[in-house]
């Protein structure tokens, strides 16, 4: 497995970790009665922070465990594999946004709205670092 592909699975791993448990907690608090909207912001932004020191340890321990294969430079197919992934996950962000937008206009809660954008970000990002680990194992 190539030290790039690590670092997706690493990704992946930390995003569904993370954002799985917010998601779960506020999907679990949207049933009752109304939402602790302060609490929830707390949560964010531990959630946040705790997603990127955890995917920037992740990528320290691999980059230690793997130090020649950190090192090597983006060839033509690891590009070629990013641009497929991104492409993709950039037209689901789009309509994610539209979806978004149509929320607002209906007169959608304003935190709800911002949980329903937070979604759709997460959703295109595990998709184009599914579409990655996808693509280097079909050697595409």
């Amino acid at each position: 497995m190539s030290f790039r592909e690590k670092l997706y699975w690493a990704r992946l791993s930390v995003t569904v970790l993370c954002w799985g448990y917010y998601f779960v907690s506020f999907g679990l608090a949207a049933q009752g009665a109304a939402i602790d909207v302060p609490e929830y912001q707390g949560l964010f932004l531990k959630i946040a922070l705790l997603s990127v020191f955890l995917f920037l340890g992740v990528t320290a321990i691999l980059s230690v465990y793997d130090r020649k294969s950190a090192r090597q430079n983006e060839d033509e197919r690891d590009r070629a594999i990013e641009q497929h992934s991104a492409r993709i996950s950039y037209y689901v962000l789009i309509l994610g946004c539209f979806l978004v937008l149509s929320l607002l206009f209906s007169g959608f809660d304003g935190f709800m709205t911002f949980n329903v954008l937070l979604a759709v970000v997460v959703i295109a990002e595990l998709i184009r670092a599914l579409l990655n680990l996808v693509s280097y194992r079909r050697g595409y």
